[in-house]
């Protein structure tokens, strides 16, 4: 137990001096107090608890056994009255909901778990679950996102590259323009400026391409589409929204000889009147930093990043985010000068449905090289 020195000094005051774990330290104390103030009153005093205010506890002695029993009756109590008559019934599942309720977690018949929690009014409340374990990692949560383990949960990295930036914004994609979104949702043509790209004969370039967009409601859809040279090819879906496309299979150039589109109207050598996507040759995959989050989930932007080859000319890198129903809305600007800036969001941007995020830039005098790309995840 540990000890106290009290002191009784020569006009009455009463105090108590130190709190020391072992008799031997105390008794070294009382001696060094002795020296020091020979009129005082000096007593050495064991404690039984941990306060340096009281010299007994309400824990000590009878009490504490007292406190033992209780106890020991209040489990025999809930034992008499949940436990031991569903064991008896061999209804140990109809035990679980009852001591459910006093926030227990417990086995039932078959394997099912019943989690509850009471909070402060007595209320119980569920936790966030997967495949009815608690949702907890010792990953990052989103290398759990990468790895397709959260449900519901996907991920996105959007990349875009502009060779010629002007000096009124314009979008980081292979057009060297402001893109223009699709009024509406609409067939599509896939088509190449160059007819080595051709699937049906097959060529030496690109041979199938797979798109990757939105349809009217905002769902995700994608197919694999051959392509036909300079020949249009329509989409077997209608697409209100395209972020991507990846050439999947090609001959022996191994990759897109020409620049592959996807757009609207009438085609000549290739080019739609109106595009939407398009793929920089030897790239096999477009350079688009675009993107739409689909209905019915929310998107968590984390990142982007922008660099600049322009010599000796401010670029100035904008994100955007177009609520749906709204206008576009700058979230994020910054000045780069031949070199790159990335920026981390420490507390994730959350976006809503069908909202459309995009990276745009200008360049002091134009004419010069942006790319930039940014990290999203939506969940349900």
């Amino acid at each position: 137990m540990p000890f106290i020195i009290k002191y009784k000094t020569p006009n009455g005051n009463t105090e108590h001096h130190g709190y020391y774990d072992t008799k031997p330290e105390a008794e070294r104390e009382l001696v060094r107090l002795k020296k020091r103030y020979p009129t005082w009153k000096l007593e050495l005093k064991r404690v039984y608890s941990t306060s340096h205010h009281t010299e007994h506890s309400y824990w000590s002695g009878p009490a504490r056994y007292v406190a033992i029993v209780v106890a020991f009756l209040l489990v025999l109590i809930i034992a008499s009255e949940f436990l031991i008559p569903a064991v008896l019934s061999g209804s140990l599942s109809g035990c679980i909901d009852r001591l459910g309720r006093y926030g227990y977690i417990v086995l039932g018949q078959g394997g099912e778990v019943n989690v509850r929690f009471i909070d402060e009014t007595g209320a119980s409340y569920g936790i966030r679950e997967i495949d009815n374990k608690p949702r907890f990692s010792a990953s990052p949560y989103l290398y759990d996102i990468a790895e397709g383990i959260v449900p519901d949960h996907l991920a996105i990295r959007k990349f875009g590259f502009n060779s010629a930036v002007g000096a009124t914004e314009e979008t980081i994609w292979e057009q060297s323009s402001l893109y223009t979104y699709l009024a509406g949702a609409a067939t599509l043509t896939i088509s190449s400026d160059d007819n080595d790209d051709d699937g049906a004969p097959v060529g030496n370039g690109a041979r199938t391409v797979q798109i990757y967009g939105l349809d009217t409601n905002y769902d995700e859809i994608n197919e694999v589409v051959t392509l036909d040279g300079q020949n249009p090819v329509n989409t077997g879906t209608q697409y209100l929204r395209i972020y991507r496309m990846i050439v999947r299979s090609v001959g022996t150039t191994g990759s897109n000889e020409g620049t592959v589109y996807t757009g609207t109207g009438l085609v000549v050598g290739g080019v739609p009147a109106n595009v939407y996507a398009s793929m920089t040759p030897g790239m096999n995959q477009t350079l688009m930093a675009i993107f739409t989050i689909p209905r019915d989930h929310t998107g968590y932007l984390v990142d982007i990043y922008s660099s600049s080859a322009i010599a000796n000319k401010a670029t100035q890198v904008f994100l955007y985010i177009r609520p749906f129903g709204e206008g576009f809305q700058v979230k994020q600007t910054y000045h780069i000068n031949q070199w790159g800036i990335a920026r981390e969001f420490p507390i994730p941007l959350p976006i809503e449905a069908r909202s459309d995020i995009e990276i745009r830039a200008l360049a002091a005098g134009g004419g010069g090289a942006v790319a930039a790309n940014f990290d999203v995840w939506y969940e349900k």
